[in-house]
């Protein structure tokens, strides 16, 4: 299959294994290599209804690994260290991409959406874990999974006993860092993540009006956008500025360290932060 959009190419070296990301254009490039470090784990089902509305239906693999190669903007090239950590997903089904429904969804309460997913990059395993919950705080669909270097798809341990005490930066729906407990069979694991560094998932077009996910733009168009990350409003739902990820030191009460991604999207009304609607900011944790 021919895996290319406009500048933007991907080319399968070895399935579920390795993959070799080129960009090239608009003062943008790359050439990257990913290679897994164990075998991908697909996320369990995530379906959820607005009423008789499916409004998700899809699954998603995620794989960590390391890459290798460069990034290049606007003529200035950064190698990328050799082995350098990182992670790689990718989802199928329904999800709300494409034009907006006209019509309102069923329902008298506000509509809200709570999620949280973190893969880890430790020095001999990976560790991932996501949560989505209803108002109330009550998951509607949660798991973490350990999966040691080189496993395969049934090398890994599972578990929906995890919780994560989240804190947050004042002032924003972003999160500060957090404490993450696994139920193991080796007994409780907990994660501790601290914030590095704040990606704006704008940048992948989510809730962005122009660049939103699916939405038709004739045969081919290519675009760049830049933006002054210290000027947006962090409470602005409809530029994609309350979804992050945040880059994170973690450490574990099993004595490993490494880096991992704290992705956080909070809309709408969440009870046990205290959030009532769209524009307020978590009074506890």
């Amino acid at each position: 299959m021919d895996l290319a959009v406009g500048p933007i190419r991907i080319e399968v070296i070895e399935p579920l294994k390795a993959l070799r990301i080129v960009v090239e254009g608009e003062g943008l490039a790359a050439d990257l290599l990913f290679t897994g470090r164990a075998f991908p784990i697909e996320e369990p089902r995530f379906v959820f209804r607005n009423g008789p509305r499916t409004f998700m239906d899809y699954t998603r693999m995620t794989q960590n690994g390391h890459y290798s190669g460069w990034i290049e903007v606007d003529g200035v090239r950064t190698q990328v260290a050799d082995g350098c950590a990182g992670t790689r997903d990718r989802s199928w089904g329904v999800r709300p991409v494409g034009a907006s429904d006209a019509q309102p969804h069923s329902g008298s309460r506000a509509p809200c959406f709570f999620w949280q997913w973190t893969p880890v990059n430790l020095g001999e395993r990976s560790l991932f874990f996501h949560l989505n919950a209803h108002r109330s705080g009550r998951a509607w669909n949660t798991r973490a999974v350990i999966a040691p270097d080189h496993a395969g798809h049934d090398g890994f341990f599972e578990t929906p006993d995890a919780t994560m005490v989240t804190r947050h930066h004042a002032g924003t729906r972003w999160p500060a860092g957090g404490d993450l407990l696994i139920e193991t069979d080796a007994g409780p694991l907990t994660v501790t993540f601290e914030p590095l560094q704040r990606f704006q998932m704008r940048g992948l077009g989510y809730t962005c009006p122009r660049w939103g996910h699916g939405l038709h733009h004739g045969e081919l168009a290519v675009e760049r956008e830049d933006f002054d990350l210290a000027a947006l409003d962090p409470l602005a739902p409809d530029m994609g500025n309350l979804h992050v990820q945040i880059l994170c030191r973690v450490t574990t009460s099993a004595g490993e360290t490494g880096l991992g991604t704290f992705e956080q999207l909070v809309l709408g009304p969440y009870d046990p932060w205290g959030l009532t609607g769209y524009g307020d900011t978590p009074v506890s944790e």
